[in-house]
């Protein structure tokens, strides 16, 4: 017996399924698409919700030290929190690779009714 999703969203690729229909992301999948959508989208970008996103973008730009990974943590945390009700609890772990510029995102989601993801996002910084 296969159950009905709890979530879905559909594929910001805007992607057609085998049947010709926009592709929907189910469950876990839309969560993490939705987490993406809210880290990557800064402050003040959304026309309509001005106060959607996160700063995630800013702190990249800052000097990558410990202090920094520990705000980014809180941010990221805050944010999913905030911008996605299925997230019912987040765990960040930051790790912060200067010599590649790069910062490492590892969240431990659990999302409501439905179970727990390792969602993982490496950004990295490009030069000036």
């Amino acid at each position: 017996m296969t159950l009905d999703p709890l979530y879905s969203d559909i594929d910001v690729d805007i992607v057609s399924d085998s049947s010709g229909r926009l592709k929907l992301l189910r469950d876990l999948e839309a969560v993490a698409q939705s987490i993406d959508t809210i880290l990557m989208t800064s402050v003040g970008t959304r026309k309509f919700v001005p106060e959607f996103g996160s700063s995630l973008q800013d702190l990249l730009f800052e000097q990558l030290t410990d202090g920094i990974a520990i705000l980014i943590s809180e941010e990221v945390r805050r944010a999913i929190l905030r911008w996605d009700p299925r997230v019912a609890e987040v765990a960040v772990k930051v790790t912060i690779m200067p010599d590649e510029s790069t910062v490492v995102i590892m969240a431990v989601c659990q999302v409501r009714n439905v179970g727990t993801f390792n969602y993982v996002r490496r950004a990295v910084r490009e030069a000036a």
